[in-house]
């Protein structure tokens, strides 16, 4: 700090500024910032234009702070503004002020390259990286028809207004209203890249947290196989080919282990533990990683399968648990799965959606129906909060009236002069 010791500011207005640059620079070691002197030299440089030109640090206006950022490269500017941040947040500067710093300097996209890199850091999942991507584009080109291309111009009545924007828009495809879960993954997008830039110290006020999500209402499950239906479906299954009992055992496993399907499709032989009698998941949704119980009929189900099919049938140094006989490769394509599955569905004129998901919802519902707690199933299913688990639990109208007929305790009057009085006759 020997380089400004000496410094005399008469215009600052007995700002004690030596005091400043120290607490600035314990902030940015707590930051962890690299070459803390790069970042004080700028401000420091700001404040003998300021003394050059006899002006009040509290009477900073528009005009001053252009003519001295007009001088500055790209990255002076950055560094320069972080140092504005810890003047505001310290209460050294105003907000209002600080938005005069803020003005033409950056735009909302100029973190986003670096918010992608922060992303990948901390989600396994391209797929859930690549739609933050696509929807912070959207947003930022939404920015850019409305004029509201710099940072300091997104308010929260600019994010309330695209919002609104969201809700009214139809798809191309269907021309229909954007899904609540689809309004989410959007104004969702929005808000997480605004809290991180909050918490980066690169903006002083996040317009997005107010933000509300909207509800997503919790759905009666329906697409989903009874325990008679599973039964039926898996015994519909022919194996005159291979390719007819890969699936098969893809399915078994599917059901039985409660897995989503990229979790069966990157299952690799050596993510099976006979000996413990556990799966490893690596594939997890999210990025996470979970082990699942092997009961004793799946456990001899897939020793047959590695032992005839898989040792025999199957080389590939991958060492991916299910594949495709016509490329011996892994299974690549979620329809080729939903082709096979509908197929036997339709044969088997079942009236519902089915999906390659039924598997998991069918097991943990059956699990349910069958007395065991709500817990172990939240565990089993890898659900980081019981209420997805819930969801399980939720009848349809027709096993509600069926229940009620059966347990209520009216119903189980058999005096057929219900509200028979001298009104009634």
């Amino acid at each position: 700090m020997s380089n400004y010791e000496n410094m005399e500011f008469s215009s600052l207005n007995n700002i004690d500024f030596q005091l400043i640059i120290s607490k600035i620079t314990d902030f940015l070691k707590k930051l962890k910032i690299k070459n803390i002197k790069i970042y004080t030299s700028v401000f420091t440089s700001f404040l003998k234009y300021l003394d050059k030109n006899n002006i009040l640090f509290i009477n900073i206006s528009q005009e001053n702070i252009s003519k001295y950022l007009d001088n500055l490269t790209k990255s002076q500017k950055i560094s320069f503004k972080k140092i504005l941040t810890f003047l505001v947040k310290s209460g050294h500067l105003s907000k209002d002020t600080f938005n005069k710093f803020n003005t033409n300097v950056l735009k909302v996209d100029y973190y986003f390259n670096e918010y992608l890199i922060h992303l990948k850091k901390y989600s396994k999942m391209k797929n859930t990286i690549l739609k933050h991507q696509n929807n912070l584009k959207i947003f930022f080109n939404y920015c850019s028809l409305k004029e509201k291309i710099y940072l300091n111009s997104i308010t929260r009545d600019i994010l309330e207004e695209y919002m609104f924007e969201l809700f009214n828009t139809k798809t191309i495809r269907h021309n229909k209203k954007l899904s609540t879960s689809t309004l989410i993954e959007y104004i969702l997008s929005v808000k997480l890249y605004f809290r991180y830039l909050t918490k980066e110290n690169h903006i002083i006020y996040d317009p997005a947290q107010f933000l509300k999500l909207p509800k997503l209402e919790r759905k009666i499950i329906t697409n989903y196989f009874t325990q008679d239906e599973i039964k039926m479906f898996f015994d519909k299954i022919e194996l005159n080919k291979m390719s007819q009992y890969v699936m098969k055992v893809l399915f078994e496993t599917m059901y039985n282990l409660g897995l989503r399907i990229n979790e069966a499709r990157h299952l690799k032989i050596n993510d099976l533990n006979f000996e413990t009698e556990v799966v490893h998941i690596r594939e997890g949704k999210g990025g996470f990683e979970r082990s699942v119980p092997m009961s004793n009929y799946i456990k001899k189900y897939l020793k047959i399968y590695i032992k005839y099919a898989y040792n025999n049938y199957f080389n590939n140094k991958n060492g991916y648990l299910f594949f495709n006989p016509r490329t011996n490769n892994k299974i690549s394509a979620v329809y080729y799965i939903d082709v096979i599955l509908k197929n036997i569905v339709k044969d088997l004129e079942i009236k519902k959606k089915i999906s390659s998901h039924a598997f998991r919802k069918s097991i943990g519902k059956h699990l349910l129906e069958n007395g065991l707690d709500i817990r172990y199933v939240q565990k089993f299913l890898g659900h980081k909060c019981i209420n997805a688990t819930q969801s399980y639990t939720i009848l349809d109208i027709d096993d509600l009236k069926e229940a009620i007929e059966k347990y209520h305790p009216r119903e189980q009057k058999k005096d057929e002069n219900i509200l028979k009085s001298k009104y009634t006759g």
